[in-house]
């Protein structure tokens, strides 16, 4: 199983890069895919949920502007740097494993977790699902989004960057393959129940819930599914 201290030093080097208030040390390639993705995300959040945690927050960039609506946000990441950075932007950090997360059983209202899949086994994904069941209370929903590999824009755009990448002398990075039916698996294993689902381009500004159609296959370039604990 790939964990979060495998992950750990490739975003070593892009917050190296990019520095602590760009959307680039959080993996994103240019901040408006960056912006209008953390609008899908805020577009999906439930405005009851009083206690919400980034896991795997990165800079703290994504819940960042929602610090001001009177509710208890923050992050958790395994990278230093990271939650140095986080830090920097006023986010809220708590350092800690996704798979392994210091807070207490049922504390959490809703959890916020985008781009981790894509560096993570099919075995790191279950152990997470695992976890996240662990801290939510019930009732409580998590978001997840991840990059849709079989989309033909994002495999041309994967293949590209990783030959930039490549000449440039950066590491590349790992691009694992999970459909909805294996995290929807073993989310359901965990106990979570599967409340809503769509494919995104946030480039163009496009989401649809036909996760099966010609369209996802082509331009579907993120995956978003929201699940929810067992009142």
């Amino acid at each position: 199983m790939r964990g979060d201290k495998q992950t750990d030093a490739l975003y070593a080097d892009v917050r190296g890069r990019f520095g602590h208030a760009q959307a680039g040390a959080n993996g994103y390639r240019y901040e408006g895919y960056f912006r209008r993705e953390q609008g899908v995300v805020h577009s999906l959040m439930d405005p009851a949920a009083n206690v919400v945690l980034d896991a795997c927050c990165g800079s703290g960039l994504m819940l960042l502007p929602l610090l001001e609506k009177n509710k208890a946000i923050f992050g958790i990441d395994f990278n230093v740097d990271a939650c140095r950075s986080a830090a920097r932007n006023g986010f809220p950090i708590l350092r800690g494993d996704a798979y392994s997360m210091p807070l207490a059983d049922g504390c959490i209202d809703e959890v916020i977790n985008c781009q981790f899949f894509n560096q993570q086994s099919s075995d790191g994904v279950a152990a997470f699902a695992d976890e996240v069941a662990r801290v939510l209370v019930p009732g409580g929903r998590v978001i997840l989004v991840w990059r849709n590999a079989n989309a033909l824009i994002h495999r041309t755009a994967h293949y590209l960057l990783t030959i930039a990448d490549h000449w440039r002398g950066q590491p590349e990075f790992p691009q694992e393959t999970h459909s909805f039916g294996d995290v929807e698996a073993h989310l359901k294993r965990a106990g979570l129940a599967v409340r809503h689902r769509e494919v995104a381009c946030a480039p163009l500004a496009w989401r649809s819930d036909r996760i099966e159609g010609i369209a996802a296959q082509v331009i579907g370039a993120s995956c978003v599914l929201v699940a929810q604990k067992a009142p």
